[in-house]
């Protein structure tokens, strides 16, 4: 009876004021209410962050009985902690054999219960120094930001729109290719009857992995082994996702870890000895490396129709030699590729189908990047931004894509709730999103026009590799472009032991120098494709370098300059070369086929390459 009245009333109230209005002030109402919660929950600490002492006494008030979460940082290492004369204790020992450089900057999280009123915090340190202390903001209170705050906006900007088109004042559409959206809107059979040559490719690079993997182990040409494996063990045995400044890997996202950590648990309960755990750890990535190969298959149709673009940006995923090591590491660059490339493929597949299909899987499989990857945002704003485009392009929203709009603003913002509230450190005012350092023999200073324009072929040529701890490649390390392009080929690695053992590596390697020009003379030449999709893929790949660009500027240390960085995009970095192929097969109609035996020659020198370090 109560709950009919309720709705009578407010069948009343929409009535008379519309049901636009009505929302509206529903979404006023909710966003209202998230900054009482945060004015009420929000305490007041004062601290003098200039004053050296070995203890300080700080005042918090708070206007109502609760627990906080409090950051204290002191780089006088905090002794004891005591609040109202109660001891305080971090809420976790961490270990402090392999702490990374930012502890004592970013300090240690306090479960403080506050009585309303004044409360008394005393931190005595080690030594005289400055402290710092400030409230953290709970994933709660996250959540309360998400529901009542930043969705209730969300909504009152697409009840704006809708009221401004229907009082006729349309807005300004974005000019679109008239026979784009129709092209775009086909659903081709992926790999039709016929291209054997792309079922070979496929095939080829799904054994090649399983083989590798057999063969080489999860230790070969690995980035960090040890920080990877720490976080992985300390989900196994801890059970939740640590402090991100704890250890070097720990600002990572946390999906591969909770996944491996909870595999980890599993094995180690069934008696298994850490070897063998760390196999398995690494061949389920080999698997989900061809899984990501096989939906890298169905998403090339969709892009383009040209038999030699597909092949070419397939046989770059299955061949290239850095993407094979790839494909078996213990870190996170695997499992964020092969997301990629299947978050990639139900966007487009959701956005050709005008959203009435695929948009949940879309959306699943772009969030589950994202917690893997952080640079995987990327992903995200391709999404955002073909939502935005189908909005602009509709006089009305319709049903189906209202639903994707909905679906995707909710899961995107948890993600980046989860991500911030890991994140964020209050008393440093800080992100802590990565651990990194500038190490000896690394250092990229001074930064110079030079190191971005660089190009050091003679070298690149002699050493055929791209060694970062070598001291006699300096050409190659101290070159943006020249170390991008032979990280893509070999990684970061020294091969002497390799080459000692097999008299024509240094040859092959050679060769695909060479040959592997291929790769950004067709980058070059995909920048003269049409189609407005096509132009957003550049922008990501863009979007990519500068992302690696800002970590070198903010750690210029010659490892933070990897192409392996470039995980999330990788597959469009694919495409784009086979669209370049395909560009110059077309442009230059008298070498196609030069260009068709340059690229069958690259693909099957880098297969050779591939099989001569895994039978040695």
């Amino acid at each position: 009876m109560r709950f009919s009245r309720v709705r009578s009333a407010l069948t009343s109230v929409e009535s008379k004021l519309g049901p636009g209005k009505v929302k509206a002030l529903l979404c006023l109402t909710l966003v209202a209410l998230a900054v009482v919660y945060f004015c009420v929950r929000n305490v007041s600490v004062e601290v003098d962050q200039t004053r050296v002492a070995q203890v300080h006494k700080i005042e918090i008030h708070s206007l109502i009985h609760q627990q906080v979460e409090l950051n204290i940082v002191s780089t006088g290492l905090p002794l004891t902690v005591t609040l109202n004369k109660d001891a305080l204790a971090p809420r976790y020992p961490y270990p402090r054999t392999r702490v990374s450089h930012q502890d004592a900057e970013f300090g240690d999280i306090y479960l403080a219960k506050l009585n309303a009123g004044p409360n008394l915090l005393e931190v005595h340190s080690q030594r005289r120094a400055p402290v710092a202390v400030a409230q953290r903001l709970t994933f709660g209170d996250f959540v309360v930001a998400l529901l009542f705050g930043l969705l209730p906006l969300t909504a009152l900007v697409l009840i704006v729109k809708t009221a401004l088109l229907e009082r006729g004042l349309p807005l300004i559409k974005p000019a679109l290719d008239s026979g784009w959206r129709g092209a775009m809107s086909r659903r081709p059979t992926w790999m039709p009857p016929g291209t054997a040559l792309l079922w070979g490719i496929l095939a080829t690079g799904i054994v090649l992995r399983v083989v590798y993997a057999l063969d080489m182990g999860y230790i070969q040409f690995q980035h960090d082994y040890y920080g990877h494996i720490e976080y992985i063990e300390f989900i196994a045995r801890e059970g939740f996702v640590p402090l991100p400044h704890k250890a070097w890997e720990f600002p990572q996202q946390p999906l591969y870890y909770l996944a491996n950590g909870a595999l980890y648990n599993l094995l180690e309960r069934a008696g298994i000895e850490k070897a063998n755990i760390l196999r398995v750890i690494s061949f389920t990535t080999a698997l989900l490396s061809c899984v990501g190969l096989i939906f890298a298959a169905r998403l090339l149709p969709r892009l383009t129709s040209s038999l030699r673009a597909q092949a070419a940006a397939l046989g770059f995923l299955c061949f290239c030699p850095s993407l094979l090591y790839m494909s078996t590491r213990i870190n996170n660059d695997p499992w964020a590729m092969s997301l990629g490339i299947i978050a990639l493929y139900y966007i487009v597949r959701a956005y050709q189908s005008a959203w009435q299909t695929g948009v949940l899987a879309a959306v699943i499989s772009t969030s589950l990047l994202f917690m893997t990857k952080v640079s995987a945002l990327l992903i995200e704003v391709f999404f955002a931004a073909l939502l935005v485009i189908s909005v602009w392009q509709q006089a009305t929203i319709n049903p189906a894509l209202r639903r994707a709009l909905w679906v995707f603003s909710l899961a995107g913002t948890a993600c980046l709730s989860y991500t911030l509230y890991r994140a964020w450190v209050p008393a440093a005012s800080a992100l802590s999103m990565v651990n990194s350092g500038i190490w000896p023999g690394q250092d990229l200073r001074p930064l110079h026009l030079g190191y971005l324009f660089s190009f050091e072929w003679q070298a690149l040529l002699h050493d055929a590799q791209a060694n970062i701890a070598g001291t006699e490649n300096h050409a190659i390390t101290r070159s943006f472009p020249t170390y991008q392009y032979a990280t893509m080929l070999f990684g970061e690695f020294d091969y002497g032991y390799w080459r000692s053992h097999a008299a024509t590596l240094y040859t092959q390697m050679q060769g695909l120098v060479i040959l592997g020009l291929l790769v950004p003379l067709a980058w070059l030449a995909s920048l003269s494709q049409r189609g407005t999709l096509n132009r957003l893929f550049m922008l990501l790949c863009l979007g990519s370098v500068m992302l690696v660009l800002k970590f070198i500027v903010s750690f210029p240390s010659v490892s933070n300059s990897d192409f392996r960085y470039h995980a999330p995009v990788m597959m469009l970095f694919a495409l784009l070369f086979g669209l370049g192929v395909h560009t110059l097969a077309q442009r230059f109609a008298s070498l196609r086929g030069v260009i068709d035996v340059w690229l069958a020659a690259l693909a099957v020198l880098s297969l050779c390459f591939s099989l001569t370090l895994i039978g040695i």
